[in-house]
């Protein structure tokens, strides 16, 4: 599929100020470039911001290693597994206006966790369910931060960003070979990622003077809003 300038400007745009976001607070990078996606050329959502950000994913997990704790990891991915899977058997049916409808009420779905969830103390009983909902999210939208992130709320700035990366890498990779097993990833959504990667490695490298002095509470409703936004837009272009 071919691009204008302008919409190629609004792609890498949205990727660069979601890798900046997430590398600096541990994520929102999808929940930024999703729904520009989504606007723009809804046929090629999830597979191209997923690959893209399986490389930020990846980077964040080297820079943030010594803090990644492998058994909230492991709780993590014993829910993530099966909602990648359960994710899957709804894109392999699902139609464009039925997944767009899914996308926007999603999108709203997890800004309404984000902005209105009371403080979690992580346990196994939280984090598995998390887990499901945030593969579920994730292989549909690419956004299966926010119910993991709630999840793990608590936890201090690079414990967070460490946690977070790895949950999403392993999630990203077995999300981009589901996509290419059900036929959601071909050559063109394959390229398409390939030109976001440059722009979030831009992004992640401007989140390294940032990530300890950013006002995270203002970033976080930020991106919340921008992301509610593009959800209703979703929808509506759907309705109209």
């Amino acid at each position: 599929m071919s691009f204008s300038l302008l919409q190629l400007a609004a792609l890498w745009l949205a990727v660069a100020t979601g890798g900046l976001v997430q590398g600096a607070t541990g994520f929102g990078y999808a929940l930024i470039a999703a729904p520009t996606l989504m606007l723009i050329a809804p046929h090629m959502v999830p597979g191209p911001v997923i690959l893209a950000g399986l490389l930020l994913t990846l980077m964040m997990s080297l820079r943030e290693w010594r803090e990644v704790d492998l058994k909230l990891v492991g709780w993590i991915m014993l829910g993530t597994l099966p909602g990648l899977w359960l994710g899957a058997e709804v894109l392999s049916w699902i139609s464009a206006r039925g997944l767009a409808f899914l996308f926007g009420s999603l999108t709203l779905l997890a800004v309404g966790l984000s902005w209105f969830a009371p403080h979690f103390h992580p346990s196994p009983k939280l984090l598995g369910p998390a887990g499901v909902l945030s593969g579920v999210m994730s292989i549909t939208t690419s956004m299966g931060g926010p119910p993991v992130a709630l999840s793990l709320q608590h936890l201090p700035g690079p414990k967070l960003r460490g946690v977070l990366s790895v949950v999403f890498s392993f999630g990203s990779a077995i999300s981009v070979l589901t996509l290419w097993r059900i036929g959601r990833m071909g050559a063109a959504e394959f390229q398409l990622g390939l030109m976001f990667m440059p722009a979030i490695g831009l992004g992640f490298l401007l989140s390294y003077p940032i990530k300890n002095r950013l006002n995270h509470a203002a970033v976080r409703r930020a991106v919340l809003l921008v992301a509610a936004c593009s959800g209703m837009a979703v929808i509506l272009r759907e309705l109209l």
